[in-house]
Order: structure tokens, then C-alpha cells, then sequence
């Protein structure tokens, strides 16, 4: 609109999210002078989809200037309406804002001289596009599937295409995790409200914003923040020979750019793949496992000479792009840095911008500079500066490494229990009238009666039931049986634990491990750790505004002379003599740690970068190498590759890690549904003592003809009426007939309530005992 210098605009949309397309329109519109007019219209159909009395208003007011913003289903009905009521001429100008218009049948307008202006994310004459497309519609059709996503003359629809892009995007992020970890699938519900998370997704999101990938949709690449950056769309107009034809670009940042009218023909095959059948000389540099001389009692020559990790990357990437090679190995043996004294690259990169050779195919990192002066393909390796460390040491065994089983919390709550079910035990056994009994079975009407649950018999009861030993008493009311048996279940649990949990910490190899992560090595100086000097992990640490990277390098450079080396081998080599970590490439330690076995990886990465294959710019062939790495992964190639040259050739494989024992402690989050258990057995084991208590004083006041209520009273004081928890606790005297009450041992006469008379029952001379429940 601004190009064009339009000053009054009617803007036409659908809903209200294509409304929300608009909004910066309006925005900008509100912020510019106050000559601007917009009419801003709904398409709100009339019956049928009848949009012509909106559209008519439209005509009233002499719009010659509009924006449509609309679905595409309704699009061609719409601008077929607007072309029977007299605005669709060529006095009018159109912008359709959406990016599948050119999709639509727009051919019975090009012969009204109309200024159609449309836009398209997906540009068929790209060769990868071409490709791609080619390649979906043959899968397709073998398939025997619908083509109704595809759209001959401008590629993929935009949904279709961006979800084509979208899956390769995570692809590609899974492959690069997966060759950095192992990854762990977990189960979570959408539906759950907890703060679950996959303990990977954060990895994977952040492999995607780094990730640089070729798309349907143009080169793939976020922003920090996540959001799409450095996409561009091709403007089209509707012309009445060729219909929609590309006139310019818009790119984001730099805005329109009208090349004009051209047509655009379909790639041949010649330039499709510029690297066909070409014959491609690739640089490369001496570094383990990635490029080594061959170990062989033949003379070799050629690409024979070398073997790697490199020498078979180039092998598949020029099968995929059919391609011919020569490997060499770099003359000055420098990977590639700016000199600014000569203004000139060595290295690798010098060879690459001299012509002296087409690719560099080797461990290059990715740089902001080197970026600047080639083209690299996408990552296909992501790596970062990790810690080499001896392997932890056995630990000695502890005095208390029977309590290992159990966390603190348990142990507690295990006592805790303990104390809960002996009291309870002590106090059901006196209080349920079922408890108490003739102590001489030969005299049938006794004086006194007694009870086994005396405090030290509880204990010890409980003890036995924890132990799994019994005791020579058993549990005779309903009650304490209950309380017992739950008890019992509750041992059975808490044993069983702890027998099966002691075993596997007894056989289980514990571990010293000082160090755990760069934050454990920076908080302390008993263990000196360092980089190589002038490296990029020196200057990693020298440039990180992060605080524990900034203490580390404090350190470092505060004892340079003695914690920086000169290359890898000699921080490896410090690191075996003990006392000392060495940071470097995790790769690179990963190699290491298969062959040296009192060596270990501490810690995962401090920082991620990647490697990729550097070419001139203007050559063409990065987006062909980005498909080919990208279809490398799909397949599984780098995989294979590591595998074979990290765990199985030139000595891997020596360490096999075997998975050492680890053992957790149960807590309470284990073991919290027994002790709810015993809670609840206890509290209905109470329950059921006082419906006995209750069922025996109504009985007895059936008996003896007295009050309810004095029975309870009675019976409580019956049970609790005790000087010690001896013998005399446990013994108490029994009820007689002629209205007074003999005592147990140590009770006097006058301490016995006298119970009220009743009528209605008639007593015997004789006493009589009451023993409920029998």
C-alpha cells in the first residue's frame, strides 16, 4: 500500500482472525497523517453465500483501492461476485492476502485489466523444491493416495507445506539429540494439570531453534525467541497471457523488492543438481576418528590412503548427489582463521576461497566469521565443551549401611508407627471388656478377673509382630485382633521393602564422585582444571558473562602456567596423573573414554555448537549437501557411522560401561500407603472397642438391672482403676449381689461406687461373675 501510494483503502475480511491480519494496516493507518481513509468492511454473507450487498456498498462509495482478506474457499466466490456488480475493471486494485490465492482459478479475471496483487511463500523454481515436490507426488501416487494437498503450478499448499517442513525440523532435532544422549520416552497426559514434563523437551526445542534446515517454505532458521527470521515471499501479479507470474520479492527486514515481470520456467535437470557427475576435489584434516591414514601392508593410494568418520560421510553424500572426489589433506594443517595482516584465510577455508579445492568436509566448527566468508551446509554433527574426569572410585563401606534401604523420613514414621500400635494395643486390651478373664479356670466363680495386656506385654507384642516372631499371647476381642491384623500386614510390607531394598544396596557398587558438574568444579580448589590455551574453549570461558563460567576462567587464567596445556593429549595425559579435570569437545571425550578406562565424561555440555561442510559462496551446493545431510540422518547414517568409529574401530570398545548398580532410598512416596493403611486399621480398630464396650455395658445393665450409663462409667473405671502397670494392674475384682463390690488388690471398700437400685430384676444370695462375649 505504501509502494503503491494508496490513500484510501477498503479492507474486506471474513472472520475475525483474518480481521486480526489487518490490524497492523490499521495501525500503521492510525499512526500516518489524517488524509488516510479506511473502509473497513465484513463479508457477512446474505443468504447463500450472497456477499453482494456488502460488496455493492463498496461500489457506493467508490473504493478502487482493496485489501481481501479471506478464507480461500470463499475467495474465487467473492471476487465472482465483485466482477458481476462492476468492480473488477480495470479502475480497481486488489490485494489478496492470502498465501494460497495463486491456488485458486483466477483465470476468468485476467482479461479484465485488474491490478491483482498476490503473494507466495513456496517458490517452484527452487531446484530443492522441485525435487521435493517431485518426490512427493510419485509417493503419492504409488501410494494410491489423494493429490488434493498439491498444486501443479506453485508447489504444495501452504498448510501441507509447512507441516512437510515442520516434521523435518523436529526429525532433525530428534537425530541431533539422540547422538548427543540417549532419549528416554515418558508417559504424560495432556489432561493431567500437574507440572510434568518431558525432561528432553527442553533440549529438543532448543536443537530446533538452532537448527538451520532447507525448506519447501525457504531456508528454516529462528530467532532466540523462536520466531521465523530471514523468509522472504514472491509478490505475483495476475497478467492476461500467463495469468500469475512472479513480479518481485518481499524480504523480511528489507521490505519489496519489483524486479518486474518474468517468466519463470521450470529447472532443467542440468541445473536441478550443479554437482552431478562433477568431479569434486574435498579438503580435509588429520584429527581421530574423523580422518586417519589407512593401516595396511599394501602401498595405497588415492582416497584408498584415508579412512574415518570422513572418508565415509564423503563416500554417502556422493552417492546420494552422484558426484566423483579426490580427498586431500590440508598443507598447512590449520583448520582455517583470518589473518588481518594479509587480509588473507588459511587453512581449510583459504584452500576453499583459492578454488584449490570445492568442499571442506571435516570436524570445522561454525563460526560467526567463517560464516561470513563461506556457505555452510546445515550442522551435521552438534557438539559442545564437556569434562574429562578419572572415573569415580569405589567407595568404602559405612557401619550404617543396613539403614541404606530407608530414607530418615521412613525410619521415623517406622517408629512413629511403632509407638502408635503398642500404646493403642496397651489401652484397646484394657478397655475391651472381651480382654479380660478368669486367671483360674478351676474355681468358676472367681473374684477377680485379669487382663494379658499389661504395657510391658503390648511392647513386647509389638515388638514380636515387627520382628515376624510372635509372642506366647494372642489377641482374643474382635478389636485387638483387628489392630493386630492390620499390623501384621503392615510388617509384612515394611520387611519385605527393606529385605529386597538392603539386598540390592549390599550388592550395589557405591560410588566416590567429588565432582558431578562445571558447577561442583568451580566451587572448589582442591582439583585443578583447565583448557588448551588460546583454544575455543579458552576463549568460550574468557567470553561467557555466565557466573560460574566467569569464576572458572578467573581461576584459569589466575594459574595459567599450571592448569593450561598446549593441545588435547597433554590435558588428557594431566588428567590420568590425577588431581586434574580437563575441558574439551564432548566428541572428542567420548572417543577418548572408549579407550582409556579410568577415564570419564562428568556432566553433560556447557555449550552447543556444530560442525558443518564449508563451500564457496555462489557454488549452489549448499542446499543440495543440507538435503543430503538431512536424508543421512533419516536413514540413520551418522548413527551408524559413530557407532562404527567411536565403539568398534581403532581400539573402541576396550571400556565397555557396564551399568553399574544404583540404588534410591524408598521415602515415604514409596511406603506412604502402608502407614495410611495402619492409620486407618487403628482408628477402626478403636472404633470397634468402644462398640464393644457399649454392646457389654448393655448387657450388664440387662443383667444387673442398672442404668446404662453407670455401666460405661463403671466399666471405664473397671479397666483403668490401677496403681501400676504390674500385676495389680492387670487384675480387678468382680461384681456380687448384695449391693456392694469386692476390690482388687490395693482398692479400698469406699473407692466403689454404690449402683442405683432398679426394679424389675431379682438377684441371687450368691455372686455372680459376668464375663461378656461368653
Amino acid at each position: 500500500m505504501i509502494r503503491y501510494g494508496w490513500t484510501k483503502v477498503t479492507l474486506l475480511y471474513d472472520t475475525n482472525l483474518n480481521l486480526k491480519l489487518l490490524q497492523p494496516i490499521l495501525q500503521h493507518t492510525a499512526a500516518a497523517s489524517s488524509g488516510f481513509i479506511i473502509n473497513l468492511k465484513q463479508l457477512k454473507p446474505e443468504e447463500d453465500e450472497d456477499y453482494r450487498g456488502v460488496l455493492k456498498e463498496i461500489v457506493a462509495n467508490e473504493g478502487e483501492n482493496i485489501v481481501l482478506s479471506c478464507d480461500l474457499e470463499i475467495l474465487f466466490t467473492v471476487l465472482n461476485q465483485a466482477q458481476q456488480i462492476g468492480i473488477v475493471t480495470g479502475k480497481q486494485n486488489w490485494i489478496l492476502t492470502n498465501l494460497d490465492a495463486h491456488t485458486a482459478d483466477l483465470s476468468p479475471f485476467k482479461y479484465d485489466y485488474t491490478n491483482f496483487t498476490l503473494f507466495r511463500l513456496i517458490d517452484p523454481g527452487n531446484p530443492f523444491v522441485y525435487r521435493i515436490l517431485g518426490e512427493i507426488v510419485e509417493e503419492e501416487i504409488r501410494m494410491g493416495r489423494s493429490l488434493d494437498f498439491v498444486d501443479f503450478s506453485g508447489g504444495l499448499k501452504l498448510d501441507a507445506a509447512l507441516i512437510y517442513d515442520g516434521v523435518h525440523l523436529l526429525a532433525a532435532a530428534l537425530g541431533q539429540l539422540s547422538n548427543v544422549q540417549e532419549l528416554q520416552l515418558q508417559s504424560l497426559s495432556c489432561e493431567d494439570s500437574s507440572t510434568q514434563f518431558w525432561k528432553h523437551g527442553s533440549s529438543i526445542v532448543n536443537y530446533m531453534r538452532a537448527t538451520i534446515l532447507p525448506g519447501i517454505t525457504g531456508p528454516i532458521r529462528f530467532d532466540s525467541y523462536g520466531q521465523r527470521t530471514d523468509f522472504q515471499l514472491e509478490v505475483l501479479q495476475l497478467l492476461e497471457e500467463h495469468g500469475v507470474v512472479k513480479v518481485g520479492n518481499w524480504v523480511e527486514g528489507d521490505g519489496f523488492n519489483i524486479t518486474g515481470y518474468h517468466l519463470e520456467s521450470k529447472p532443467e535437470p542440468s541445473t536441478i543438481n550443479p554437482m552431478f557427475n562433477k568431479s569434486l576435489t574435498v579438503t580435509t584434516i588429520f584429527n581421530d576418528p574423523y580422518t586417519m591414514l589407512k593401516e595396511d601392508t599394501k602401498l595405497l593410494v588415492g582416497n584408498e590412503r584415508y579412512e574415518g568418520f570422513i572418508p565415509d560421510m564423503v563416500h554417502i553424500l556422493s552417492t546420494i548427489l552422484q558426484f566423483n572426489y579426490t580427498l586431500r589433506i590440508v598443507e598447512d594443517g590449520q583448520y582455517g582463521s583470518y589473518d588481518a595482516n594479509t587480509g588473507r584465510w588459511n587453512g581449510m577455508i583459504g584452500e576453499v576461497l583459492t578454488g584449490e579445492a570445492d568442499m571442506v568436509v571435516a570436524d570445522l566448527s561454525i563460526t560467526t566469521s567463517r560464516a561470513a566468508a563461506v556457505e555452510f551446509s546445515m550442522p551435521w554433527m552438534n557438539l559442545g565443551i564437556s569434562i574429562i574426569y578419572q572415573k569415580p572410585k569405589k567407595a568404602a563401606p559405612s557401619l550404617l549401611s543396613f539403614m541404606l534401604p530407608f530414607s530418615d523420613g521412613v525410619w521415623i514414621a517406622m517408629l512413629a508407627a511403632f509407638i502408635l500400635v503398642a500404646f493403642l494395643t496397651f489401652f484397646i486390651g484394657r478397655f475391651s471388656p472381651n480382654e479380660w478373664f478368669n486367671p483360674n479356670f478351676c474355681i468358676l466363680e472367681p473374684k477377680e478377673v485379669e487382663t494379658q495386656w499389661t504395657f510391658c506385654n503390648s511392647v513386647w507384642h509389638t515388638v514380636g509382630a515387627l520382628m515376624q516372631q510372635g509372642t506366647e499371647f494372642c489377641p482374643v476381642a474382635l478389636s485387638t485382633r483387628f489392630l493386630v491384623g492390620v499390623f501384621y500386614f503392615f510388617t509384612l510390607i515394611i520387611v519385605s521393602s527393606y529385605t529386597a531394598n538392603l539386598a540390592a544396596s549390599l550388592t550395589a557398587e557405591m560410588l566416590e564422585r567429588p565432582i558431578e558438574n562445571a558447577e561442583d568444579l568451580a566451587k572448589q580448589t582442591e582439583i585443578k582444571y583447565g583448557v588448551v590455551y588460546c583454544g575455543s574453549t579458552c576463549n568460550f570461558f574468557k567470553t561467557s558473562t555466565f557466573n560460574t563460567y566467569s569464576t572458572m576462567w578467573k581461576f584459569m587464567s589466575d594459574n595459567k602456567d599450571e592448569v593450561m596445556v598446549g593441545s588435547n593429549k597433554e590435558g588428557v595425559e594431566k588428567v590420568e596423573a590425577g588431581g586434574y579435570a580437563f575441558m574439551m569437545e564432548d566428541a572428542g571425550i567420548q572417543y577418548i573414554v572408549e579407550r582409556r578406562c579410568s577415564l570419564a565424561q562428568i556432566g553433560g555440555n556447557l555449550d552447543t555448537k556444530g560442525y558443518g561442510i564449508a563451500t564457496r559462496p555462489g557454488s549452489g551446493f549448499k542446499d543440495l549437501l543440507d538435503s543430503a545431510i538431512l536424508k543421512m540422518q533419516e536413514n540413520g547414517d551418522f548413527h551408524k557411522l559413530k557407532n562404527k568409529w567411536w565403539k568398534q574401530k581403532r581400539g573402541g570398545g576396550q571400556c565397555l560401561q557396564s551399568a553399574s548398580a544404583s540404588v534410591t532410598k524408598l521415602d515415604l512416596a514409596n511406603l506412604g500407603g502402608i502407614f495410611l493403611v495402619t492409620l486407618l486399621g487403628c482408628g477402626l480398630a478403636g472404633l470397634v472397642c468402644i462398640l464393644e464396650l457399649i454392646w457389654g455395658c448393655y448387657q450388664d445393665s440387662q443383667e444387673f438391672g442398672t442404668p446404662w450409663g453407670f455401666e460405661i462409667k463403671q466399666r471405664i473405671e473397671f479397666a483403668y482403676r490401677c496403681s501400676s502397670f504390674g500385676r495389680k494392674g492387670r487384675m480387678a475384682s468382680m461384681r456380687y449381689k448384695n449391693e456392694s463390690r469386692m476390690t482388687s488388690e490395693g482398692l479400698s471398700e469406699s473407692s466403689i461406687d454404690e449402683p442405683p437400685k432398679t426394679g424389675g430384676v431379682k438377684r441371687r444370695n450368691s455372686y455372680h461373675i459376668h464375663y461378656p462375649g461368653w
